[in-house]
């Protein structure tokens, strides 16, 4: 997005967006679930946290 400028408008900005959310709405489950069936269930808390601190 940063290559486009401010007279690039918005339609490119938004198919850029577009492409993000859907690529993170595919990822995403995937490595939630491989993530939180790599540990015990007894350290799932931590397990979930550092889900959330890799999405930041």
């Amino acid at each position: 997005m940063a290559v486009y400028g401010p007279k690039g408008g918005y339609l490119p900005i938004a198919v850029t967006l577009v492409v993000f959310g859907v690529g993170m709405g595919l990822a995403t489950p995937l490595t939630n679930d491989v993530l939180m069936s790599s540990g015990p269930k007894e350290r799932s808390g931590l397990l979930s946290a550092m889900n959330d601190t890799v999405q930041e």
